[in-house]
């Protein structure tokens, strides 16, 4: 199985690798990922977007993992369109893995990629224990992201 993964962290990257790797193992899953980490900052330049490009069109996964992007940028949902119109993986997945400690910028960032999804008729995947409890008082949120994010660092 191939992913691609879009970060702006590289420790978060890492993590997320390894994540795939351990989810696949206790599957059972064979063969075991192939991921190819790219840094958000390098769509900026054309040469490297095309380039993913071309090596994500046989991806299962595209993942999108940060620790301080709070929006999807422009050049991210340009190369997601780019990617969707031209992907050879029919059931291929979206998914979010991130870190952000201001929890109220975070659905910002989820709602965007879920809509991509859903357009485009993706799985979408994301690490939602963050939001488990939005709705319960402030303290209780900031413990539960000060763990979840303790967790995802130390995978």
């Amino acid at each position: 199985m191939k992913a691609v993964v879009w970060y702006d962290d590289f420790k978060l990257a890492a993590c997320a690798k390894v994540m795939l790797e351990r989810a696949a193992s206790s599957a059972g899953a064979e063969p075991k990922w192939n991921v190819r980490p790219w840094r958000l900052d390098t769509l900026q330049h054309e040469a490297a977007a095309v380039e993913a490009l071309s090596e994500a069109v046989g991806a299962d996964l595209i993942l999108v993992v940060t620790g301080t992007t709070r929006v999807v940028p422009d050049c991210l949902a340009d190369w997601l369109e780019s990617w969707a119109a031209c992907r050879r993986v029919p059931d291929a997945a979206l998914g979010a893995l991130f870190t952000l400690s201001d929890t109220a910028a975070a659905p910002r960032l989820i709602v965007q990629l879920r809509q991509f999804a859903e357009h485009h008729e993706l799985t979408f995947l994301f690490n939602q224990e963050m939001f488990a409890r939005l709705d319960s008082n402030h303290s209780t949120r900031k413990r539960n992201n000060a763990r979840i994010c303790k967790d995802a660092m130390h995978c």
